[in-house]
């Protein structure tokens, strides 16, 4: 069954991918201070923005017992599991970042979230991360 968050990492490895042989085909071509640029910029784009939706990307349900988690997998992790939560804005999305006890690949989790009142800054948090963080504080 294709579930959004299949599509979604599909679509990011695919991206991926595609930046990659983007960078290795155009950046010979530069010179000088655009090829120093794109050497600087090119990796710490692909590593702190492409790599982290593609391989931590996954679908988080909060329910009674804990998180219901699909990645690589459906698991529920107990609230107790999870160490620190924060939500921040990733143009051009709203993501949840969550941190648990438990091995890879759940140690990291990478979600959608959604603010309910206008932005006031880059870490505001959404709807999902105050809601994780009041059932984490009881647990």
């Amino acid at each position: 069954m294709w579930h959004g968050w299949i599509v979604r990492r599909l679509w990011a490895g695919v991206l991926t991918l595609a930046y990659i042989l983007w960078a290795v085909v155009s950046l010979p071509r530069q010179s000088g201070w655009e090829f120093l640029f794109g050497v600087i910029v090119c990796p710490v784009f692909l590593v702190f923005y492409l790599i982290p939706i593609a391989v931590f990307s996954a679908s988080v349900e909060l329910v009674e017992t804990g998180l219901r988690v699909r990645h690589y997998g459906e698991t529920t992790l107990p609230y107790s599991d999870v160490l620190k939560c924060c939500s921040i804005f990733a143009v051009p999305f709203q993501v949840l970042l969550i941190i648990t006890r438990k091995p890879l690949p759940l140690k990291f989790l990478y979600c959608n979230d959604r603010l309910t009142e206008p932005r006031t800054s880059l870490t505001q948090d959404g709807e999902m991360a105050r809601a994780l963080k009041a059932r984490t504080e009881r647990a």
